[in-house]
């Protein structure tokens, strides 16, 4: 990934990631869906693409992707854009960059990708650092592979105590997974919304209480519905966004690819684990 953006804007950063997708080329394409490359920084996927719905006047699903790259990390993906309009074929603003490379027969989807492809950057590492990686774990990756785990930046707003929302569903656990939904709020959500969400948290099943405090649209229609039928869960689970509730089932395969990863490493020591001192143990 050695384009001019990510030359560039690596500069100001202390630690890097960068990643690219390798895509399947399609034939036949259809003049009015245009291909791009979309580099970013400071972006998730989804706001990404809502801005650019908003900017270039175009509705939200005239714009499709293959799957969602971190907000803190300089990323590059493609997506599809389906529109009758004239766009840009080189166009930049906030950290987005949109790049034209050609049309296709289709939109974008997590199908057509072949691969993922990543650059890291360790920065301030000890002398004994760069000893273990070069004599020792290096040439063990090229040996035996890299386990590559999912990070904390796919858990964000899991709470731990409460669990997985797609793990409920899967265990056909709806109450819970619509408690689970609808009582939560990310840590940085304004004060007012936290506090209303801990209430509903706290008077579940109580829909006319609830009810009277809701705020927003959704909420009013979930408790009103409850009030009317108080086993409704799976229908009004139905009412949540396809691709959100794609991201929370993502989430618990993440957990489990993790936990499985983790407990195969220490069955197989394939991997040093650190002791209590901080040492590492080979």
């Amino acid at each position: 990934v050695a384009s001019e953006f990510n030359k560039v804007w690596s500069r100001s950063l202390t630690t890097i990631l960068i990643f690219d997708q390798a895509f399947l080329t399609r034939p036949f394409p259809i003049p009015s869906l245009f291909l791009f490359r979309l580099p970013k920084k400071n972006w998730n996927t989804e706001d990404a693409l809502s801005f650019l719905s908003r900017h270039f006047k175009l509705p939200a699903n005239a714009l499709q992707y293959g799957g969602r790259k971190d907000r803190k990390a300089l990323t590059s993906q493609w997506i599809t854009i389906q529109t009758q309009k004239k766009l840009p074929k080189s166009w930049k603003e906030k950290d987005l960059r949109l790049e034209f490379e050609g049309n296709m027969d289709r939109p974008m989807g997590p199908d057509l990708i072949l691969s993922n492809r990543f650059t890291l950057v360790l920065r301030k590492l000890s002398s004994g650092d760069t000893e273990w990686l070069n004599q020792k774990r290096i040439p063990e990756i090229f040996k035996k592979g890299w386990v590559n785990y999912f990070d904390d930046q796919r858990f964000l707003g899991v709470d731990p105590l409460r669990g997985f929302l797609g793990e409920k569903i899967v265990q056909k656990h709806y109450n819970g997974a619509l408690k689970l939904y609808l009582c939560h709020a990310d840590k940085d959500a304004p004060g007012e919304e936290q506090k209303r969400k801990q209430f509903f948290w706290d008077n579940w099943k109580n829909w006319p209480l609830c009810l009277s405090e809701a705020k927003t649209a959704f909420e009013k229609k979930i408790f009103q519905t409850l009030s009317a039928r108080g086993n409704a869960f799976l229908t009004l689970l139905q009412e949540i966004p396809g691709k959100e509730l794609s991201f929370h089932y993502s989430v618990y395969q993440a957990f489990l690819w993790n936990e499985a990863m983790r407990r195969y490493c220490r069955k197989e020591k394939k991997l040093a684990e650190p002791k209590k001192d901080g040492k590492r143990q080979e």
